[in-house]
């Protein structure tokens, strides 16, 4: 990044809401925060307006949940900004002293309100993926839809669901060779309809370093340092063997045909069958280690004029959906407007030894998921919290046992 004077730096171009009675009112001079929300298990974007205001603005405007705000946030060095349309649908937090009042609008895009207007009761033929790319076109959505095609063939009737929870249904119903993870979510520029397993592919949008402050002082070595960073977990055994991850079985019950099929899922025999982030698993498959295979059972449902694909999807969207819920961690960093959650990022840590003298933690270093992220703009900069992932390492399994 070129042309910043100060990491963290960014210019409010526009934040103003329109009331019900079409007054526009410009914001930037009572904003007191600004906080827009994106997750890849969420679709819709939300945001948090912070206002510090001498005037009663909730009465003079008024605010009664049906006003507009118009938020545009640039982000000097080249970057693209941040454009949202998004309306109140909430006031929280309000508080009056003899000097001022205080108060946060809760926003949702114009979007996720036009899903509640727009309930699908339709037959569709084809992909997942294409069925969901049609009904958002169908709601008439303001973004473009970026899709991964599945390879399933569907055809199904969605029962008067909305356009949104359609979509979800459908990242149940899709599968890409072994790969089943697939997600649905609003991201700045577009809708995401992806595999986990093809964001995990993607170059790494922007490097961070978790290291001391800049002593030079040189903003665009600044804003690439992590300024925190918490890992969240590292594994959860319990968790995995409750989900089925690391190994489960189904029976598929045809009560036309009377039929049944028995199906199963490995994670230590199919963990190779889809990409990763990294070469290396977080756990040891080599047979080495303990190997945990619970005896999880699942009846299912199956019908010959309905496409469930049990045997493509169910086991295995269970299995690979939580193996990204093993090794997690929350950090804070500059902010970056190019930056959202389906990212890549490449993060380098320290190992966590006095003595070891700069050497890299192979387990924590290297790319990661962006899964959640808030750009946070408060006065003095702005910020990005995110959310990472990772389903495997930089860490060869099994170790060598460590030398006395």
């Amino acid at each position: 990044m070129t042309g910043i004077v100060a990491a963290g730096q960014y210019e409010l171009v526009t934040m103003s809401i329109k009331s019900h009675n079409g007054f526009v009112m410009d914001l930037r001079q009572v904003m007191a925060s600004l906080e827009i929300y994106e997750d890849i298990y969420s679709p819709s974007m939300t945001a948090r307006l912070g206002i510090i205001t001498t005037e009663d603005l909730v009465t003079v405007l008024p605010i009664i949940g049906q006003e507009e705000v118009i938020i545009s946030v640039d982000h000097p060095g080249g970057r693209k900004q941040i454009d949202l349309h998004m309306v109140v649908h909430k006031i929280v937090g309000f508080e009056r002293d003899n000097m001022s009042t205080k108060f946060i609008l809760e926003l949702v895009t114009l979007d996720y309100i036009l899903n509640f207007q727009t309930k699908i009761s339709q037959y569709f033929e084809g992909p997942s993926s294409d069925i969901a790319s049609q009904v958002l076109s169908l709601m008439g959505a303001s973004k473009p839809v970026s899709v991964v095609s599945s390879d399933d063939e569907q055809k199904i009737v969605i029962p008067n669901f909305t356009a949104f929870r359609t979509c979800n249904w459908m990242t149940e119903k899709a599968y890409k060779g072994d790969a089943a993870n697939y997600v649905f979510y609003e991201s700045k520029d577009n809708y995401v309809f992806s595999p986990l397993s093809e964001l995990v592919l993607a170059s790494p949008k922007i490097e961070y370093k978790a290291q001391p402050p800049n002593i030079v002082g040189d903003p665009n070595f600044e804003d690439k340092i992590i300024q925190n960073y918490r890992l969240k977990s590292s594994f959860d055994v319990v968790q995995n063997i409750l989900s089925g991850m690391y190994s489960s079985r189904a029976i598929t019950v045809d009560l036309i045909t009377r039929s049944f099929k028995d199906i199963s899922y490995s994670f230590w025999d199919e963990y190779q069958n889809v990409p990763h982030l990294t070469n290396n698993p977080l756990f040891d498959i080599s047979g080495q280690g303990t190997q945990y295979n619970p005896a999880n059972l699942y009846v299912l449902p199956e019908n010959p004029f309905l496409t469930y694909n049990n045997k493509e999807t169910n086991l295995k969207r269970r299995a690979q959906l939580q193996l990204f819920n093993n090794l997690k961690m929350d950090l804070t960093v500059f902010g970056d407007t190019e930056l959202g959650s389906g990212d890549t990022v490449n993060l380098t840590f320290p190992v966590f030894n006095p003595l070891s003298d700069g050497a890299v933690n192979n387990y924590l270093s290297g790319n990661w998921l962006v899964t959640a992220v808030k750009h946070r703009f408060e006065q003095e900069a702005y910020y990005i919290d995110m959310e990472c992932v990772r389903d495997s390492t930089d860490k060869p399994l099994p170790q060598p046992q460590p030398t006395k």
